[in-house]
C-alpha cells in the first residue's frame, strides 16, 4: 500500500528551455534516486506536456533499475490531450501504457480541472519535485500549496 509518507509528485512548467534541458533531467533523476533511497516508492505525474513528460520518461527508465518503483499518472480529464499534436498524443499514450496506475479525475475538461488535479497530487504526497521558474503560474501555485501542506519541495530549476 502506498501512503503519503512514501509518495512524491511532480509539478512543472509546460516548457523547459533547451539550454537547461540536460541539467534539469540530471537533477530530476538525482532527486528521484534520492527519494527512492529514502523509501519513496510511489511517484505521481500529471501527464502534462513539459516537465511532467520529462518526469514520466525518467520514471519509465528508472523502473528497470527499481522494479518496485510505482509510476502513477493522475490525469485531470480524459480529454487532456485533445489539442495536442499527434506526436505528443503518441508519447502520452506510451506513458499511460507504461504506468502502473492511471487515475482519471474527470471525463471532460473544465475550468479548474488542472488545479483540482494538482491539489489531488499534493494531497497524496509528502514530497514534490518541481521545475518552477515563474512563481506566478499554476506550477508556482502548486508549490505554494505543497509548502502550506508541509510537503518537502525540491525545485530542480534552482539546484546546483
Amino acid at each position: 500500500m502506498y501512503e503519503k509518507t512514501n509518495t512524491c509528485c511532480f509539478t512543472g512548467h509546460r516548457s523547459v528551455p533547451a539550454d537547461a534541458l540536460s541539467r534539469v533531467v540530471d537533477r530530476l533523476v538525482a532527486r528521484i534516486r534520492q527519494l527512492y533511497a529514502e523509501g519513496y516508492r510511489r511517484f505521481i505525474t500529471g501527464g502534462a506536456i513539459g516537465f511532467d513528460t520529462l518526469a514520466a520518461r525518467a520514471l519509465i527508465v528508472l523502473k528497470r533499475e527499481y522494479p518496485d518503483l510505482h509510476f502513477t499518472m493522475m490525469i485531470p480529464c480524459a480529454d487532456q490531450d485533445a489539442r495536442w499534436t499527434a506526436a505528443q498524443r503518441a508519447e502520452y499514450a506510451r506513458h499511460k501504457a507504461a504506468a502502473d496506475e492511471v487515475i482519471i479525475l474527470r471525463e471532460r475538461y473544465f475550468d479548474g480541472c488542472m488545479q483540482q488535479r494538482n491539489a489531488a497530487m499534493v494531497g497524496a504526497s509528502s514530497a514534490v519535485i518541481a521545475f518552477v521558474t515563474r512563481p506566478r503560474s499554476g506550477t508556482g501555485q502548486t508549490v505554494r500549496l505543497a509548502k502550506s501542506a508541509g510537503a518537502r519541495v525540491f525545485n530542480v530549476a534552482e539546484e546546483g
